[in-house]
């Protein structure tokens, strides 16, 4: 197992059940690549993004609940929280409360709350058979959002634009928008505040082994 420490400006978290598709978006994102027979994620693994003169870590996490402990550890210190549920489940809506909002209570002060319902793709079908699957109205999502954001004093939009996004990593929408979001938030606000001190976090990784299952 080959330890690396590498010192970041910025780290981002990605919460959600097991199968909601939080490794499918970064795939789609980095790597332009989309699989039906994508495998979920065993613990945490993260990848490093370069955006401007900043080093951002993005840590993907393993769903389940038994991963919460190590997830809740690498939740410390989180510049910005991406909290993913899937459209067509109500209970991955509900867990965002129950399950992964408890796990931020080391997240670092201020921490961007972004929301965000994948598999978009399975509302836009036609067929009758899927034609009422929407679990989350935009609205529930919108309410659910503010209430996070002031939960949390995460930092406001300067245009007023409120994260919530509904993405598809199989049809590519708005799984770029959702990451520009972010890194462009953290980002601005460092440079906003020229004088604030530099606010780091060192990582020391241990490259998981990653243990990987079938997912739907």
């Amino acid at each position: 197992m080959n330890n690396q420490k590498q010192k970041v400006d910025k780290k981002v978290i990605i919460l959600g059940n097991a199968k909601v598709g939080k490794s499918c978006l970064i795939n789609r994102y980095m790597n332009e690549t989309f699989s039906e027979n994508a495998r979920s994620t065993i613990g945490c693994c993260y990848f490093s993004k370069q955006w401007g003169k900043k080093n951002i870590a993005v840590w993907d996490t393993g769903g389940e609940e038994r991963f919460n402990a190590l997830t809740s550890f690498y939740c410390r210190y989180a510049h910005a929280a991406i909290l993913c549920y899937c459209l067509n489940d109500r209970l991955s809506f509900d867990a965002i409360d129950t399950i992964h909002v408890p796990l931020l209570s080391s997240a670092s002060e201020n921490c961007l709350i972004v929301l965000v319902g994948t598999k978009l793709d399975l509302l836009n079908t036609s067929t009758v058979k899927n034609s009422n699957l929407r679990a989350v109205l935009p609205e529930e999502a919108r309410s659910k959002l503010l209430e996070l954001t002031q939960r949390f004093k995460s930092p406001e939009h300067p245009q007023g634009i409120l994260p919530v996004f509904e993405t598809s990593s199989k049809e590519n929408i708005q799984v770029h928008e959702l990451f520009e979001f972010v890194f462009n938030t953290l980002v601005s606000e460092t440079e906003l505040n020229p004088d604030a001190p530099e606010e780091t976090v060192t990582l020391e990784v241990s490259r998981l082994n990653e243990l990987k299952k079938k997912c739907c």
